[in-house]
């Protein structure tokens, strides 16, 4: 007959083979779901960090979506006039379906605002320099104009007390020699 110690080793056993077993499959159902994510992700070294899970510094561009797109349908070596593709009759963007037509468009519309959106972040940036220098300027002013003031109040006070020692001289003369 087995003693009770050694059925309490082998359930704690079997419980600690269960939570090992249950641990593995959460870590494989961990790693199958950031596959899935990894493999839809149509931009992956650009958006994720694989070594540290978190987005990236540089997002992918509204150009670089607008190529990668031209590349799908047209192939690398399409038509381009000054890098845009070739639009003439007979080409191969005048073969387009209505659908891919309109993804184009809103790309290129896409592209057209992401460069408005950098202009004006640079008009901004561009501002709050001119800004901060003008605040500079004025706080210098501001300074300099406070430092006359100081230096007219000083030689005021100076004039007061030189007229003030004239008068008090004047009053009393200093002893004639005899």
């Amino acid at each position: 007959m087995p003693d009770q110690t050694s059925d309490s080793i082998n359930a704690s056993n079997a419980a600690a083979e269960r939570a090992k077993a249950a641990q593995y499959e959460a870590e494989r159902q961990r790693l199958l779901a950031e596959q899935a994510a990894i493999s839809t992700d149509p931009y992956p070294s650009a958006s994720k960090d694989h070594v540290f899970g978190s987005s990236a510094a540089e997002p992918v561009t509204a150009a670089t979506k607008l190529r990668d797109f031209e590349h799908e349908v047209f192939g690398r070596d399409a038509p381009r006039i000054n890098g845009d593709l070739e639009r003439g009759v007979g080409s191969p963007w005048a073969n387009m379906t209505p659908t891919q037509k309109a993804h184009h468009a809103s790309l290129e519309a896409l592209v057209k605002a992401e460069k408005a959106v950098a202009d004006a972040s640079a008009g901004l940036e561009t501002a709050k320099l001119k800004h901060d220098a003008a605040a500079k300027l004025s706080e210098a002013a501001e300074k300099a104009i406070a430092d006359a003031d100081a230096d007219a109040a000083a030689a005021e006070q100076a004039d007061k007390d030189r007229i003030e020692a004239e008068r008090v001289a004047a009053q009393n003369p200093p002893p004639k020699a005899a």
